[in-house]
């Protein structure tokens, strides 16, 4: 199972790009997403990833994607949701098989540092 395609910017239809962005930006994709999926990736690639592949998959401008929480991303009923857009809408969009694989390897960490901080053993 690769990491998937989905339609690039999706949400943003018409906006003008420079040729070979979305070639660019796949490329990008696809390479973060075989370094994040590996059994001995670092943190801060899985969270690379995640952040590429939730921009990729919903074409969310900087300030939607930091204004995004746990709570948006939902990976049993793959889908994000995008809150306080610039035209105040409430956008969700699914995810792919690719993005589920690193949202899933993201939540695992995730919930293990969590447990780490709240001063519990971590699993190994």
């Amino acid at each position: 199972m690769g990491p998937g395609r989905s339609t690039p910017g999706a949400r943003f239809d018409g906006e003008p790009v420079r040729a070979g962005f979305w070639e660019q930006a796949e490329r990008v994709w696809q390479a973060l997403w075989v370094q994040a999926v590996a059994e001995d990736a670092p943190d801060d690639v899985v969270r690379l990833a995640l952040m590429v592949g939730v921009v990729r998959a919903t074409g969310a401008r900087r300030a939607e994607l930091t204004r995004m929480s746990v709570g948006d991303v939902r990976p049993h009923k793959r889908e994000l949701t995008v809150r306080r857009t610039k035209f105040r809408q409430l956008v969700t969009v699914p995810i792919d098989d690719g993005l589920k694989r690193v949202v899933d390897e993201w939540a695992k960490r995730r919930r293990r540092l969590v447990k780490e901080l709240a001063g519990g053993e971590a699993p190994p």
